[in-house]
C-alpha cells in the first residue's frame, strides 16, 4: 500500500466486492471510505480518503459517486465525481445525461474520473471530443488502461473544468500497472 501514502484521496473500479473489498479497504492507509458493490459484470466503485478532507457525499448510484469536498487548509470547496460508466452504449448515454445534470455551476471546480468507457481520440486505441467543457487532465504511466486479446484502449481518465485546473495546476493522474 506504499504507493498511496502521499495521496489524500483515491478511487478505483473494484472488480471485487464483499469481504475481499472490505479487507482491501481495511488494510489501506486511508481513514474513510465509501464502497458501491460490484453487481454481475458491472464493476463497483470505491473511494478512500484521509481525514484532512472534509467529504460530503451528494449522490450515489451504481455507476457514480458524486461528492463535494474541502481540504483542511483550503477555503474553497470542490466537486468530484467518480464513475464506472457501462460499456453498453444505451446505458452510457443515460449515465452521461445524469452526470451532466449534476454538474456544478460554471465557476465551481469539478473533476470527474474513473472508467469512462470512452476514448476521445484514435491514438488512444490500438488494434474526440470534449465533454461538457471538461478537459482531459492527462496522465503518467502506461498508455492503455484496458486490454483484451489484441485490443488496447485508454478508457480510464480524469477530466476537469477550467476552475479545477486553475485551483490544482499540479494535479496528477497516475495509471497504475
Amino acid at each position: 500500500m506504499e504507493r498511496y501514502n502521499s495521496c489524500l484521496v483515491t478511487f478505483f473500479e473494484t472488480k471485487i466486492s464483499g469481504i475481499k473489498a472490505d479487507n482491501f479497504i481495511r488494510n489501506s492507509s486511508f481513514d474513510n471510505s465509501l464502497k458501491v458493490e460490484a453487481k454481475g459484470f458491472s464493476s463497483g466503485i470505491s473511494i478512500l480518503w484521509r481525514k484532512e478532507l472534509d467529504v460530503n457525499i451528494i449522490q450515489v448510484s451504481n455507476q457514480f459517486i458524486h461528492m463535494i469536498f474541502k481540504f483542511d487548509y483550503h477555503k474553497s470547496s470542490c466537486y468530484a465525481t467518480m464513475v464506472y460508466v457501462s460499456p453498453n452504449a444505451k446505458k452510457r448515454v443515460v449515465v452521461w445525461n445524469q452526470l451532466l445534470s449534476i454538474a456544478p455551476l460554471d465557476n465551481e471546480p469539478w473533476v470527474l474520473g474513473g472508467n469512462l468507457n470512452a476514448i476521445v481520440s484514435t491514438n488512444e486505441r490500438r488494434g474526440g471530443t470534449r465533454n461538457g467543457g471538461l478537459l482531459d487532465l492527462g496522465y503518467v504511466g502506461p498508455k492503455f488502461t484496458w486490454g483484451r486479446r489484441n485490443l488496447f484502449q485508454r478508457l480510464d481518465r480524469c477530466i476537469g473544468n477550467k476552475e479545477w485546473i486553475n485551483m490544482f495546476p499540479n494535479f496528477l493522474v497516475k495509471h497504475l500497472e
